[in-house]
């Protein structure tokens, strides 16, 4: 026998999981409206994610979604939950190259019921819910008390979350927050196996050490970060290294020494075609010249 209220639960559910099914299939269309009537006007995120949307479909064409499971559901009365693992794959608009930042996603999508409808309130990436879980534990058990519960979680994403999270506690100065949230990554990073993140979140700790003013540990870090990816091939990472090594030598008065390892993270960046990173490594050129006084 059916248990009471089993039927209602179950045409939820289906609503749901059709919900989630045109949140993601609006990627593919580049549906831009429909994506966005999915969401709550009340949410705080609906303006900044339109944004972010419009964007996106503007820089990104041939979105592709190859797979698309509903992991976990929570159901409540007013509220609502779903974790969905998919795949998504686009190009850059520009130059037809596959485009960062897609693949295998973990979502956590965040519902309200409004008028008797469920509507989107908050999207995440699960690393960031868990990020931030990891971030407040107080002991090292918690935390992986927090990760076993979260197996699914435990990706590239997380450490990247945790390594975003350490640039923006760098940003606002709050140094031992970073290098706390950067050791996170690493210990994350190392558990995968992924030595892109180790390195990227070795390169993390070098900034906030310059930032810091503590230059040896900042050249230790990054050297680590420079050495794990020359042995992986990375040259986004060595570029990413070189630069930051320069920045260390600029900050101890060394503008030729610096003006070096500018040269060479500028090289491998424009062979990437990496507009932003050829700005920043032309900047840093400039200022070692200025330093050296070649107007």
């Amino acid at each position: 026998r059916a248990r009471p209220g089993a039927f209602a639960s179950t045409a939820e559910e289906a609503a749901l999981r059709a919900l989630v099914e045109k949140f993601f299939s609006a990627y593919p269309k580049k549906d831009l409206d429909g994506f966005m009537s999915l969401w709550s006007a009340k949410s705080p995120d609906f303006v900044p994610r339109r944004r972010v949307m419009q964007e996106l479909f503007t820089t990104r064409d041939q979105f592709r979604l190859e797979k698309l499971i509903i992991v976990k559901m929570t159901l409540g009365a007013e509220k609502a939950s779903v974790r969905a693992s998919l795949v998504m794959s686009a190009v850059e608009s520009k130059t037809g190259k596959p485009a960062h930042g897609f693949g295998k996603w973990t979502r956590n999508l965040y519902f309200v019921r409004e008028d008797g409808e469920w509507k989107v309130w908050r999207e995440a990436a699960a690393g960031e819910d868990l990020a931030a879980a990891l971030v407040t534990a107080k002991t090292k058990g918690e935390r992986e008390t927090l990760l076993a519960a979260e197996p699914d979680s435990v990706t590239a994403e997380l450490w990247e979350a945790l390594a975003r999270e350490g640039d923006r506690q760098t940003l606002l100065g709050n140094y031992p927050e970073a290098a706390a949230r950067f050791h996170l990554a690493q210990e994350i990073a190392e558990r995968l196996g992924d030595r892109r993140g180790v390195a990227a979140a070795l390169l993390g700790s070098g900034i906030v050490n310059r930032m810091g003013g503590k230059y040896e540990q900042a050249l230790e870090y990054s050297r680590k970060s420079l050495a794990l990816s020359e042995e992986s091939g990375n040259k986004a990472g060595i570029a990413d290294a070189l630069n930051e090594i320069g920045g260390v030598n600029q900050a101890q008065g060394n503008s030729a020494l610096a003006l070096e390892f500018h040269q060479r993270s500028l090289a491998l960046r424009e062979a990437l075609a990496d507009e932003k990173g050829i700005a920043g490594s032309l900047n840093n050129i400039g200022i070692s010249h200025r330093r050296l006084g070649n107007y």
